[in-house]
């Protein structure tokens, strides 16, 4: 927990860091009674000074009056390239700490990533061997996952998310060359289809001679009857 400085009554109080986005207020009385007093800000515009709520507040520029916002829209002054340096032309409301005069100096100019220094997972971005995936496979299974929910999700839908069924089904397009059995399509969303009937077999669920790959139509076809695969003898 950290420790703040409340804006309203200056009472330190103590806080998640994750909660920071509440604002910096000790209790939400504080919080209402701050909206009800205004705040002394200069126009972005003219320099005028002029009240308003804190809540009002918004963004980098505020304007005293619709004709000083309207005028920063159609006003343009000189501002330098924070890449290059040269000078150019520009709306005086979009004016900010860093401006660019072409698209080639906004993608030359350093930038820090917005996820520097976050810490992904070990395995990001590695090529992970089949033994090595049906390990971590295991290890998040069931009860082991973060979001086990006393199973209830059907059988048949873990199977089908399984390791186990998702290596059956690579190995059923790599066999048939990623291709349509029927029509020849290539390239487009496949399906690996079940010859002898997932639910009616057990033992052959992950046997890859008793699937086929079939594009979507023609699978829909298969279910719909209007085609007929025939079955594999043993």
């Amino acid at each position: 927990m950290n420790t703040y400085i409340c804006q309203q009554c200056g009472k330190e109080f103590n806080r998640y860091s994750s909660d920071k986005k509440k604002g910096t207020f000790c209790s939400l009385g504080c919080y209402h009674d701050s909206m009800k007093k205004s705040v002394e800000i200069e126009c972005s515009y003219c320099g005028k000074m002029f009240s308003r709520k804190p809540y009002k507040v918004r963004g980098e520029k505020s304007y005293c009056s619709r004709e000083c916002s309207s005028k920063s829209q159609v006003t343009r002054v000189n501002k330098k390239c924070s890449t290059c340096g040269a000078e150019f032309l520009i709306e005086f409301g979009r004016v900010r700490e860093h401006n660019f005069c072409c698209k080639e100096c906004a993608n030359k100019f350093p930038r820090t990533a917005w996820n520097k220094g976050t810490h992904f997972s070990p395995t990001a971005g590695k090529e992970l061997t089949q033994e090595h995936r049906e390990k971590i496979s295991l290890a998040q299974r069931g009860e082991k996952h973060w979001n086990w929910q006393n199973g209830k999700t059907s059988l048949a839908r873990r199977i089908r998310v399984s390791m186990e069924y998702r290596s059956w089904r690579s190995k059923v397009y790599k066999r048939d060359n990623y291709t349509c059995q029927f029509c020849g399509a290539y390239g487009t969303e496949l399906n690996a289809h079940h010859i002898e009937e997932f639910s009616k077999n057990e033992n052959r669920r992950f046997d890859v001679d008793n699937g086929i790959t079939l594009c979507v139509p023609c699978h829909h076809a298969v279910h719909g009857k209007h085609l007929k695969v025939e079955v594999a003898n043993g």
